[in-house]
């Protein structure tokens, strides 16, 4: 109740003008002036939420708000920089069989665990197979992978089930040494037990401490036990940072003054079709009407800005993501002239009313529509309801989100038999797209997307609506300099100022 009570509190801040979105300057711009080590003085000691009953596993535990610490501790073979493209991390080199089936890994040297022990090709192998297995939020990405193992002392070697050609977009994923609750971690900072509770301190053997100078040598953890003492502890300033999705089922109401840095995601909000029969199993009515849906309207109306329109399948700051094939065409005229052959018929699009961002962009998207001619009724239902309706099929059209992998492969989406396809998508000439696509390398991968995009945009059994961003909250001039990406809101912290 207390967290339906703060979530409508929250949509009321966003009415009235109050929301971050609105009212908190671009940090680029109009940055608060830093206080602590730029004026003369000692730096600000940085103070982040942690849940102590919690595991601090990056890959088995569950808990959000202590993997937001993962990246101060742990590491991946690779990272995912602002254009979510892999970065080398741990891994020094790579190389592909020709099938693109079987790739290796050759590791950096000279780096240690947190418990001083060398990191060693079976330990990544070992952290890797752990990622995938049972009870890992890591199992779904790594699905298509059939075996990880060691080759020596610094190499591993991933075979897949299917070629990928942008496998290490997958693997920045943060590896520790065993299963523990408070495994050792290849990271900047190692966790230790201070004389007032948990602390996270700098770690002097860090393989990259000569290149990246952290002015933190010590980060305290403030404990709490739920998100009353989260919002509580972040009002009162005893944390200096938490993180949030303002537009979340549950996002909780903030209500100090706070500075917002937002970052962007890979979780796409679409519109699918039910392609196998009624009005949208023609090709042309689904065509029109993703033309026609008014995506800036919905990212500043309907999600306060916490977003990004989208015509493609792909985040607008991917690579993938080509302007010219994204331009906008007006879809209201098609639409007037197929008003004739819908007439008597009304549309259904089925949404999720758990989630009131949604809710609200599901009446806009069918005012949008009923402006054009078309019969539209928005048909809501809570969650369970929501994914029963999705399984019958017992829709026209439906207002989705899905959190894609980096390599935005749509597979699941659009694929015959794809476990997210729920409209029934069969297209003749997507199977090898797809494919030509997952197996595409670096060189190929631009041409690649964009005849797969091609075929998508014509047939449109989904139509992107937008990438939502997620957002850093600290309070007005503590700190400076941020730069988080998906992932890891650390990203660049060496570049910080309290």
């Amino acid at each position: 109740m207390k967290k339906r009570l703060l979530c409508l509190l929250f949509a009321l801040f966003l009415l009235i003008g109050l929301t971050a979105c609105n009212n908190v300057p671009p940090a680029s711009t109009d940055d608060p002036a830093p206080t602590g080590g730029e004026q003369g003085g000692a730096p600000e000691q940085l103070a982040l939420p942690v849940y102590s009953g919690a595991t601090f596993h990056p890959a088995l535990g569950k808990n959000s708000t202590n993997a937001t610490l993962a990246p101060l501790l742990y590491e991946g073979l690779f990272t995912l920089d602002e254009s979510f493209t892999a970065q080398h991390c741990l891994c020094r080199s790579y190389e592909r069989s020709g099938d693109g089936l079987t790739w290796r890994f050759a590791l950096r040297p000279n780096v240690a665990w947190s418990d001083g022990t060398a990191l060693t090709a079976q330990d990544v192998a070992d952290a890797l197979n752990t990622a995938r297995g049972s009870g890992s939020r890591y199992a779904n990405r790594l699905a298509g992978v059939r075996s990880v193992t060691a080759e020596g002392e610094d190499t591993v070697e991933v075979v897949l089930s299917a070629p990928n050609g942008n496998l290490p977009a997958l693997l920045d994923i943060p590896l520790a040494k065993g299963t523990g609750e408070r495994p050792p971690g290849t990271g900047p900072y190692q966790l230790v037990d201070g004389d007032a509770g948990l602390v996270l301190t700098l770690r002097q053997s860090w393989w990259q401490s000569g290149e990246k100078n952290y002015t933190q040598r010590d980060i305290a953890l403030f404990e709490v036990s739920s998100p009353d003492d989260l919002l509580y502890a972040f009002d009162t300033r005893e944390i200096g940072l938490v993180t949030t999705d303002f537009t979340g089922t549950d996002a909780l109401g903030y209500s100090s003054d706070y500075a917002v840095w937002d970052y962007d995601t890979t979780h796409m909000v679409y519109l699918g079709f039910r392609c196998t029969g009624g009005p949208c199993g023609r090709r042309e009515v689904r065509a029109a009407i993703s033309k026609a849906v008014d995506r800036e309207g919905l990212v500043r109306s309907s999600f306060a800005g916490h977003a990004k329109a989208a015509l493609l399948p792909a985040s607008p700051v991917s690579p993938l993501y080509d302007e010219t094939a994204a331009a906008a065409e007006d879809g209201g005229r098609a639409l007037s002239d197929l008003k004739d052959s819908l007439s008597g018929q009304e549309l259904t699009l089925l949404v999720c009313g758990e989630n009131t961002f949604k809710a609200g962009a599901a009446e806009r998207i069918a005012e949008t529509l009923r402006g054009y001619g078309v019969a539209v009724k928005v048909e809501t239902a809570d969650y369970d309801g929501y994914l029963s309706a999705l399984r019958a099929g017992r829709f026209d059209l439906y207002l989705a989100e899905v959190a894609m992998t980096a390599d935005f492969d749509l597979t699941m989406l659009v694929g015959a038999g794809g476990s997210l396809n729920y409209g029934g998508y069969a297209g003749a000439g997507t199977g090898p797209l797809l494919t030509a696509f997952r197996t595409a390398d670096e060189s190929g991968r631009g041409s690649a997307a964009a005849a797969l995009y091609k075929e998508l945009a014509e047939d449109a059994p989904i139509a992107p609506l937008c990438f939502k961003t997620e957002s850093v909250l600290t309070q007005w001039g503590r700190m400076k300099g941020l730069a988080p990406v998906a992932g890891n809101v650390f990203y660049q912290m060496e570049n910080w100022t309290f």
